[in-house]
């Protein structure tokens, strides 16, 4: 019996990337009062946010607090008016706590580290590339395993007790006539010559 095709895969919302989470956007949870107590003593304009998603965010990796600064000139559709200076995440993509290393972090981001502030937007989009083609890398390889297997079982083969076509497709109960026909050609084809002309000199005398 044919196995039916699995419902392919739906494409993660938006709501799956980092980079949809900015500031200004509903439901974000923003840092500690502390630790923007202590922001503001280095970003006196209030340019630098920093916000994490929310729990119930779609999200394909654990969630992590997000370092944003405002710019008007943004206009994605993700995050308009603010680019994404940095997921606080470690090497291995784990979330790392707020600490005085995200104000070691913002001391460090300037200019000449990316060419220029155009440098580092062009940057920027380039790791939103990546983070959506890896979401939908791990779609389409377990797409390709599902169809891979399925393809596979439906092979028409020639081994075991019999052709799975001929025993299993031709809307008989087993045995079915295509089964039986292939038992009958294979046992021809094995036994001993004089011994398939008698048994054909058998069927000819009772006809």
């Amino acid at each position: 019996m044919p196995v039916p095709l699995a419902a392919p895969e739906r494409e993660l919302p938006d709501e799956a990337m980092d980079h949809y989470w900015h500031p200004d956007r509903p439901g974000v949870e923003h840092a500690p009062e502390w630790f923007q107590r202590d922001l503001r003593i280095i970003d006196k304009d209030d340019r630098v946010r920093v916000v994490r998603p929310p729990d119930s965010a779609p999200l394909y990796q654990p969630r992590a607090w997000l370092v944003w600064y405002r710019k008007p000139a943004v206009t994605h559709y993700l995050s308009p008016g603010w680019l994404m200076l940095r997921e606080w995440r470690d090497v291995r993509h784990e979330p790392l706590p707020l600490d005085v290393r995200v104000f070691s972090y913002l001391f460090s981001v300037s200019a000449q580290q990316f060419g220029s502030g155009k440098g580092y937007w062009n940057h920027c989009v380039s790791e939103m590339n990546r983070e959506k083609a890896a979401r939908n890398k791990v779609h389409q390889d377990g797409n390709h395993d599902r169809m891979e297997d399925y393809r596979q079982f439906m092979q028409i083969k020639n081994i075991g007790s019999g052709n799975k076509f001929s025993s299993h497709h031709d809307g008989t109960v087993v045995p079915s006539r295509g089964h039986a026909n292939w038992l009958a050609e294979r046992r021809q084809r094995m036994i001993p010559g004089d011994v398939a002309r008698d048994e054909a000199n058998q069927r000819e005398a009772r006809l």
